[in-house]
């Protein structure tokens, strides 16, 4: 199965935009970035429908392929999580914080449960290793994923129809939902609609585009363009690029917008997967930097607070600080920890 290096490029790129985006809003600077750098995490949704449903064995039973996918994610999402939340508790909290937790919302922090409608006492907000910025997403590709993804390969298995138009529907209802029920456009974590988090909504509608994206991406596969491709792509390409600036590139960008951000995003994807374009190729002679995205988005809320607590102001200097701590952290943690654990993750994978 291809490797597609563009979008593992792109896949750092959105990392790194999420880590700026933080640093500046909890030093209660977010008005000196556009706040849409926190779409970054749809582009993470989406993209990670995109490369699952592309990437599903289509010789697998459902019963099979949904024991194989379950336990792949959870060693591949769950466990560095909980390493990085035993050490931000043993150590980090122990030394610096001491922030006291129940063992209730210490069993709810390290399952990544608050997402799916324990947020008791508003438990998310309360650390610095925040449940906030970066549990409530990996949460959700969690618990989620482990249902949305083995539904998406047994409706597959059956019709691809089908589940295009199941998966347009899943959008329509999902967004529909978000749009009168927030008050933070797309921007939705833990608010509720009738006990269930905004949030399961919001991975749904990204998720669904990815899903939609590559079953189109299947079928331009099988197109042969009478043109120049290389021309075409790279035209699209630059387009793309141009749409992200115009309707979000600003700091005081129309907000609405956000909500046809995941759209944008599938159309993007399926663009650059293509690696026929200027950009595309670019972008796939750093695809290395992608395998950093995940300890980046684990790692970056621990400097954070470590620069709060030693009350460091927040300047060019400070941010390029930040920039060498999370790319050196990352690279230390992937090469030490994450690297083995998604070996371990293939060795069980093997099994099925």
């Amino acid at each position: 199965m291809r490797k597609f290096k563009a979008l593992e490029s792109l896949r750092f790129f959105a990392a790194i935009s999420v880590a700026l985006l933080h640093i500046f809003g909890i030093y209660g600077k977010g008005n000196l970035i556009p706040y849409s750098f926190i779409l970054s995490v749809d582009f993470f949704f989406v993209l990670s429908g995109f490369v699952i449903t592309y990437k599903e064995s289509k010789n697998k039973n459902s019963l099979d392929y949904t024991k194989e996918f379950v336990y792949g994610r959870v060693i591949r999402l769950l466990i560095p999580y909980m390493l990085i939340i035993l050490f931000y508790y043993l150590f980090f909290n122990k030394f610096f914080l001491k922030r006291h937790i129940t063992l209730l919302q210490g069993f709810i922090e390290l399952f990544l449960l608050q997402i799916m409608g324990l947020n008791i006492n508003n438990i998310a907000n309360l650390s610095i290793l925040d449940t906030g910025l970066v549990a409530w997403a990996v949460g959700l590709e969690l618990y989620i994923g482990n249902f949305y993804f083995p539904f998406v390969h047994y409706i597959k298995k059956k019709s691809k129809v089908l589940l295009f138009l199941l998966c347009t529907i899943i959008f329509i209802v999902s967004l529909s939902i978000i749009t009168h029920n927030s008050d933070r456009f797309l921007d939705v974590h833990y608010q509720e609609w009738h006990g269930i988090p905004l949030g399961i909504f919001r991975i749904l509608v990204s998720y669904s585009i990815g899903t939609i994206s590559a079953l189109i991406y299947n079928k331009i596969k099988e197109i042969k363009l009478i043109y120049n491709e290389n021309l075409v792509y790279s035209g699209l390409e630059l387009i793309i690029c141009l749409i992200l600036f115009r309707y979000y590139g600003k700091i005081d960008y129309y907000r609405e917008n956000e909500y046809l951000f995941p759209v944008i995003a599938g159309l993007m994807i399926i663009v650059f997967a293509q690696e026929k374009g200027i950009l595309s190729n670019i972008l796939k002679k750093i695809y290395y930097l992608g395998s950093l995205s995940y300890s980046i988005y684990l790692l970056h809320p621990i400097y954070i607070g470590i620069f709060k607590y030693f009350n460091m102001e927040l300047d060019i200097y400070l941010i390029i600080i930040y920039l060498v701590c999370i790319m050196l952290g990352s690279f230390l943690f992937y090469i030490n920890i994450e690297k083995f654990i998604i070996k371990f993750k293939y060795d069980i994978k093997n099994k099925y």
